[in-house]
């Protein structure tokens, strides 16, 4: 009786450290891989058109954000609003930029 027990929970407890392994080994491929470690704006120059427009569109996303912030701030002389539409507008061009054409060295 006491050996079926064992083998239960030997067999249980097989099981649990299988299903630890397959997750760790599904986060550990996650983590490697290159669409998680990138940031968005960092494009490879062999990216293609759709991924180069896609951050485009965010890039001038983030430069009318800045914009608008910029001009409410500018308006009520509030200087926190100023600094962090910057932020945005620095993101936006640094973004425009990335995502244009690749430049010929």
């Amino acid at each position: 009786m006491r050996r079926k027990e064992t083998s239960r929970n030997h067999a249980r407890e097989t099981r649990e450290f299988e299903a630890e392994q397959r997750r760790a080994a599904l986060a550990e491929k996650l983590l490697k891989s290159k669409r998680v470690e990138d940031p968005f704006w960092n494009i490879s120059p062999h990216a293609p058109l759709v991924q180069r427009l896609g951050v485009c569109i965010v890039g001038l996303f983030f430069l009318l954000i800045g914009g608008i912030i910029f001009r409410s701030g500018f308006e009520d002389h509030n200087w926190f609003a100023i600094v962090i539409s910057l932020g945005f507008v620095v993101a936006g061009v640094y973004s425009v930029r990335n995502g244009g054409w690749p430049r010929s060295r």
